[in-house]
């Protein structure tokens, strides 16, 4: 039996149907296939609500607010699923929901691009200066692209 990429999903949110859980699955191992990961992962991905989001920025980033995504890059084995473990994703879902209607896109496309946005973070992309941000957005419109987002 071949190992593939593992992606869990837990849900706090109670708002993941199940279309939605694929949405992040394919995304996340569409990201992998991207940067041809070549190494079987495990990515731990989690919805949260606005009250436990704030709670983790504040305790991790000290910022006093609500955020849409955080990322956790972990970069070690996991012994249980014999994969390394890339790191944990947090979507903060009612935000995310709100962000899809502002910018009048589907939540399913809103999904995808944040989970896509967040698994680059787990691989080293950032957007501190100009050149990352350049960087990572052409890499997140590759992908969405590739996942018939654009």
């Amino acid at each position: 039996m071949s190992m593939g990429h593992l992606v869990r999903i837990y849900d706090k949110t109670k708002g993941l149907d199940r279309p939605l859980r694929s949405v992040i699955r394919r995304s996340v191992k569409q990201v992998l296939s991207a940067e041809s990961v070549d190494e079987v992962c495990l990515v731990e991905v989690t919805a949260i609500d606005e009250l436990a989001m704030a709670a983790l920025n504040k305790r991790t980033r000290n910022v006093d607010a609500v955020t849409d995504v955080l990322s956790f890059p972990m970069g070690e084995f996991d012994l249980e699923t014999e994969r390394f473990a890339l790191g944990d994703v947090l979507l903060c879902l009612p935000v995310i929901m709100r962000q899809a209607e502002a910018l009048r896109q589907s939540l399913v496309r809103e999904l995808a691009y944040m989970t896509v946005h967040s698994v680059l973070h787990l691989l080293g992309y950032d957007h501190m200066d100009d050149a990352e941000k350049l960087a990572m957005r052409e890499r997140e419109k590759l992908i969405m692209k590739e996942l018939g987002h654009l």
